[in-house]
C-alpha cells in the first residue's frame, strides 16, 4: 500500500487520540482500500445469489438457505458500506449531491426496505400517517442511507413481537424524521456517545462494528442538520431523531466536504 507523505497526511486529517496524524492517515487509508477489496468480493457473490434465486429447480430446504445467504450477504454489504464512508468522513471526502427530495417518499421507500428484516424477527414496523408533502433540498442516496441505519438499528436491539414506529415531520424550515422502538433502551446521560466511532451503544452485545449511528450524524451535519437519541432508562426503548433545514441553506449543488469533529 502506497502511503501518503507526513505533511499531506497532517494536512488532511485530525489526530484521534494520541495518534499522530500520520499514523491516522495510514489507518484511514488502510480501512478505504480493506473496504473497496470487501465491496468487490461480494459483488460476485451477490450476483451467484440472484442466479440461485432465479432457478426454478431447487430441492427441498433450497429457499431456507437462499434466505440466509441474501440477508448475510445485505449485512456484509452495509458493514462495508458504513466502512467506506467512515474512510471518506476521515479524510474530509465524503460528499453530497443535493437534488429536490420528497419526504414523504423518501421515508415510505426506506421502511419499505426495511419490512423484511422486521418481519422475519417478528416485528411491527410502522409508518405513522401524515407526513408532510414537503420537498427537500438534499442527497437522496445519503438521506435515505441515515434513516434505514437508524430503522436497522432500532430492528436489532428491539425484541421478536416489537414494535418500531417511524414518524416525519415539518416545522417551519426545518423537517424531522423520528424512530422510535420498545426495545433495550440505554442510559440516557449516555445518550450523545452512541453516536461516536466505534460505539455499541445499548445494552446487550448485537454485532456490528460500532459506526452506522457515527455515519449517521455525519451525514445529516454535512445537510447542516443534526442527530440525537433519547430514552427513559435500559428496558424502555428508545427514540432516534434527525432533522435538517428543508431548503439546505449554503449547501453546494454538488456537494461538499465536511471534515469531522467527532
Amino acid at each position: 500500500m502506497a502511503v501518503p507523505d507526513g505533511a499531506a497526511c497532517g494536512d488532511r486529517v485530525r489526530p484521534m487520540g494520541t495518534r499522530s496524524p500520520v499514523a491516522q492517515c495510514q489507518a484511514d487509508d488502510a480501512l478505504a482500500m480493506l473496504a473497496h477489496e470487501l465491496r468487490n468480493a461480494l459483488a460476485p457473490v451477490r450476483y451467484s445469489v440472484s442466479l440461485l434465486e432465479a432457478t426454478r429447480a431447487r430441492a427441498p430446504g433450497d429457499a431456507q438457505v437462499l434466505q440466509v445467504l441474501h440477508r448475510n450477504v445485505d449485512h456484509l454489504d452495509r458493514l462495508v458500506t458504513d466502512a467506506l464512508d467512515l474512510a471518506r468522513v476521515r479524510t474530509g471526502k465524503l460528499r453530497l449531491r443535493l437534488e429536490p427530495v420528497a419526504l414523504e417518499d423518501l421515508v415510505l421507500r426506506t421502511v419499505e426496505a426495511c419490512r423484511q428484516p422486521a418481519q422475519e424477527r417478528g416485528q411491527d414496523l410502522v409508518l405513522e400517517a401524515g407526513a408532510p408533502r414537503v420537498q427537500l433540498r438534499a442527497d437522496a442516496m445519503r438521506l435515505g442511507q441515515a434513516v434505514t441505519n437508524l430503522v436497522l438499528n432500532a430492528i436489532k436491539y428491539t425484541p421478536a413481537r416489537g414494535c418500531i414506529r417511524v414518524r416525519a415531520s415539518a416545522d417551519g424550515a426545518t423537517a424531522r424524521i423520528e424512530v422510535q422502538d420498545n426495545g433495550a433502551g440505554f442510559d440516557a446521560a449516555g445518550a450523545d456517545q452512541l453516536f461516536g466511532l466505534y460505539r455499541q451503544g445499548r445494552e446487550g452485545a448485537h454485532g456490528g462494528l460500532g459506526i452506522g449511528l457515527h455515519v449517521v450524524r455525519q451525514i445529516l451535519e454535512l445537510h447542516g442538520g443534526g442527530a440525537s437519541a433519547s430514552s427513559a432508562g435500559p428496558g424502555s426503548g428508545s427514540t432516534f431523531a434527525i432533522w435538517l433545514p428543508i431548503s439546505a441553506p449554503g449547501a453546494q449543488p454538488h456537494g461538499r466536504s465536511h471534515a469531522p469533529g467527532h
